[in-house]
């Protein structure tokens, strides 16, 4: 069915003449046809509704605009906004938890340092103690292999057990340097965790910033890497 198109002059007369009705007369559509011309109608065609339009009521007043409907690619640009407004939100929230922390358990950056210095110097002792364990198991590993090659060289069948030796001995070495490992990585976050909050807590407290490299602690000294494999030597002889 065709819809009815008024012209200016016409949708005055229009309104004037709704005007004169006793009953409540129905409102008006303002939108834009195929050609982009302003068409005003009593109703509006499906085809025009995602376009958008305006609704004015018999005294031509403006009742409510009605925007046109996004695209998809709008759609996912607003979805992608809204995602990082809320996350940065987040962010922020867990930002102002961790500032309040921070200044709990610290008054000043120096008292991070040792904190973290603490904690270094206890997980350094636990990785050489791991690496004493696992020279001990290296070399008792090496120990029986030996006595078994002994036998295969005289034609003997090594024993059940010095086999289940070399087995177990092979999987403390593994389970030891995975334990190493593991510290090695433990030490560096909490150098990076150190280096992050020394930073932060200097800038809540209005302290000048100060390059990464001066929140890191002292490289361990010749002298001590080679006391601490000297303490090792031994017990792998």
């Amino acid at each position: 069915m065709a819809h009815r198109k008024f012209s200016l002059p016409a949708l005055a007369g229009l309104l004037l003449a709704t005007l004169a009705l006793p009953a409540v007369a129905a409102n008006i559509y303002k939108y834009l046809d195929e050609n982009g011309g302003t068409v005003f109608n009593s109703y509006i065609p499906a085809e025009y509704v995602s376009k958008g339009y305006t609704i004015l009521n018999a005294q031509g007043q403006v009742i409510q605009v009605v925007p046109r409907a996004a695209t998809p690619e709008e759609i996912t640009a607003q979805a992608a906004s809204k995602a990082a407004e809320e996350q940065a939100l987040a962010d922020r929230l867990v930002q102002q938890e961790n500032d309040k922390l921070l200044t709990r358990l610290y008054r000043a950056p120096d008292e991070i340092e040792r904190k973290r210095d603490y904690t270094l110097d206890q997980m350094k002792t636990q990785q050489d103690l791991a690496r004493l364990g696992l020279a001990k198991a290296s070399a008792e590993v090496a120990r029986v292999q030996a006595i078994i090659d002994t036998a295969k060289k005289e034609g003997r069948e090594p024993s059940a057990d010095a086999v289940k030796k070399i087995e177990d001995g092979k999987t403390e070495e593994s389970v030891l340097q995975a334990q190493i490992n593991k510290m090695e990585t433990d030490k560096a976050k909490v150098i990076a965790d150190a280096s992050r909050d020394i930073m932060r807590l200097r800038e809540i407290m209005g302290l000048p910033p100060i390059p990464l490299e001066q929140t890191l602690p002292a490289p361990v000294s010749a002298a001590a890497t080679d006391e601490s494999a000297s303490a090792e030597q031994p017990a792998a002889q």
